[in-house]
């Protein structure tokens, strides 16, 4: 994909380069271009979804939309947008038409928690306004807000000993039940969207293995005190602030826990991203808002559940805005794209980007 990318705009005259990650960036200036500069991005991964083992796409272009044969995904998340701002900057070039200077960036790994843009060298960059379109949402729609996404991982470690003498013991799955209750009791910030997701016990590193199963944990430790309790935790919320209360909150319920059965406790955090919520009648939104109109769209806001590389560009110091996409149903085998909104989609770049104050 990045290699067909960079042939493409090379091919349109753009210079075209890759950070030490390999996601592609690309400049349109010239004598055409006037006013600030504007960043547009898209990812260029997909998730890998298939069914009967099928690898191969088959695409199906109909009057009103385009599918695959039901086997597999399409790829339009992203790749509508990534078609759409390629049709966008053919026709400036070819109609040489006055904009903004460009900078086009395509991020690696964005269905893996953002992990290009995270990776991404933004010193490559001076635009200080950015548009997304990464989003399953009917056309029109402008994401407000998205929260961040911590994940914390509370591990108890006791003392494993055989079932008949459990006093020889320290049994670190009861401790981690106990967590859970005590936790679950814990007042935090309405603002935090707590998931305790997932619990495991047993004999000590058993949950590294990757054929773990019901069936094998009954049979592995049936028989002995757990020496391990795991649980498993996600916190989201559009205040980081209180994010990080709440992970304070865990880590000391987690230490009371530890002291009374007297066991060990690690807490790993994994912040994947920071929240963002932009300003209604700041100068993008209100620009993105104006593009819909004259496109007979009358747009409207979505306050986001999830993340996106969005997260990444805000706190790095881009504002950054999600619009919807002309992909619906991703991540599954039943996608789709609308081609009236792809052609919108493409429609709503060149307006944009040829709007010059």
């Amino acid at each position: 994909m990045a290699r067909l990318l960079m042939i493409r705009l090379q091919q349109l005259g753009l210079q075209v380069h890759t950070d030490d990650y390999g996601n592609v960036v690309a400049f349109l200036d010239g004598e055409n271009a006037a006013g600030e500069p504007l960043v547009l991005c898209g990812h260029m991964d997909t998730v890998d979804v298939v069914e009967n083992g099928q690898d191969e796409i088959v695409v199906n272009v109909g009057e009103e939309k385009i599918t695959s044969d039901g086997q597999t995904i399409i790829g339009a998340d992203n790749k509508d947008s990534v078609a759409a701002i390629l049709e966008m900057v053919e026709i400036i070039i070819e109609k040489k038409l006055k904009h903004r200077p460009l900078e086009l960036v395509f991020t690696r790994e964005e269905e893996a928690i953002s992990v290009g843009a995270k990776k991404f060298n933004f010193s490559l960059l001076t635009g200080k306004e950015c548009v997304i379109s990464d989003m399953s949402q009917a056309y029109g729609k402008v994401v407000r807000s998205a929260p961040y996404c911590i994940q914390v991982d509370v591990q108890f470690e006791g003392k494993e000993c055989h079932a008949k003498e459990p006093e020889k013991g320290v049994n670190a799955f009861v401790a981690a039940c106990e967590f859970v209750t005590l936790l679950s009791a814990t007042e935090i910030e309405a603002s935090v969207r707590m998931n305790i997701a997932a619990g495991i016990g047993g004999v000590k590193d058993f949950s590294s293995k990757s054929d773990i199963s019901i069936e094998s944990i009954s049979k592995a430790n049936r028989n002995t005190v757990p020496g391990m309790g795991n649980v498993f935790i996600q916190l989201r919320g559009l205040v980081n602030e209180h994010g990080d209360k709440t992970v304070e909150q865990i880590q000391e319920v987690s230490q009371k826990v530890a002291e009374k059965f007297g066991c060990k406790v690690v807490v790993n955090v994994n912040k994947l991203a920071d929240c963002y919520v932009l300003d209604e009648q700041g100068n993008l939104m209100l620009k993105i808002f104006d593009v819909f109109r004259a496109q007979g769209v009358e747009p409207s806001y979505f306050d986001s559940n999830g993340g996106s590389d969005a997260n990444i560009f805000n706190n790095m110091g881009i504002e950054t805005a999600v619009i919807s996409s002309a992909h619906r149903n991703n991540h599954q085998v039943t996608e789709y794209v609308i081609i009236e909104d792809l052609v919108k989609l493409a429609d709503f770049y060149l307006r944009l980007v040829t709007k010059v104050d």
